[in-house]
């Protein structure tokens, strides 16, 4: 099996997206397959061919909150866009 440097972008069950070099086998499947065990808990975003973790940046991926626009069945009791002039 042949290696190579790879960028592996990861996240956590908490939307923490972590960057890592690591040197895993050349083909992209196996790669994966080898991330994924390594890493459990872990989701693969991506692979970059090279190392480029030194040089990246990460911002969070949590979730923004959903704005309903009036077709939804319940009631937000905070929503106050009635009140708007």
């Amino acid at each position: 099996m042949i290696d190579r440097p790879w960028t592996a972008i990861l996240t956590s069950s908490d939307s923490t997206v972590t960057v890592i070099d690591i040197i895993a086998s050349l083909e992209k499947g196996s790669a994966q397959a080898e991330i994924e065990k390594n890493y459990a808990g872990h989701k693969l975003i991506a692979l970059i061919p090279g190392t480029h973790a030194g040089s990246s940046h990460t911002f969070s991926q949590v979730p923004e909150p959903v704005v309903h626009d009036g077709s939804s069945r319940w009631v937000d009791p905070f929503d106050t866009s009635h009140d708007r002039d």
